[in-house]
């Protein structure tokens, strides 16, 4: 009766090992894939971070660019503004030395007009006492 006890007890200590056994080998099963698992994320990881500081890099760059062609563009328009402004300046000089130039020559028209009326009344005068002394 012992033995068959201690034959039940060996069996039953040769199955809580094997069980023992598998619930090890299943631990380490789950523990490799774990860290499998965990090397991909972090691969994945290292991955996605290198990409954001690309993207930031190229962020970067592109804002500088654009910041760059804002500045180029007001520089253009207010130099464009200045332009128009200058031809608008030269246009009213113009204008207004052509007015001069029609004004002097309507002064200077003016000007001979009453010169040739008064040496046309002077010519009259001579002739009319020219001929009053005939």
């Amino acid at each position: 009766m012992l033995e068959g006890q201690i034959a039940d007890l060996k069996e039953q200590l040769s199955e809580v090992q094997r069980d023992l056994s598998k619930e090890r080998q299943s631990r380490d099963d789950v523990q490799l894939l774990s860290e499998h698992k965990f090397q991909q994320l972090n691969d994945k990881y290292q991955e996605v971070n290198e990409a954001k500081i690309i993207i930031e890099k190229e962020l970067y760059v592109q804002q500088d660019t654009l910041r760059r062609a804002m500045e180029a563009r007001v520089t253009a328009e207010k130099e464009r503004n200045e332009a128009r402004n200058e031809i608008r300046r030269l246009r009213e000089a113009k204008a207004a030395a052509e007015e001069a130039r029609i004004q002097a020559e309507l002064s200077n028209d003016k000007a001979a007009l009453k010169l040739a009326r008064e040496r046309e009344a002077s010519l009259r005068k001579d002739l009319n006492a020219e001929q009053s002394r005939a």
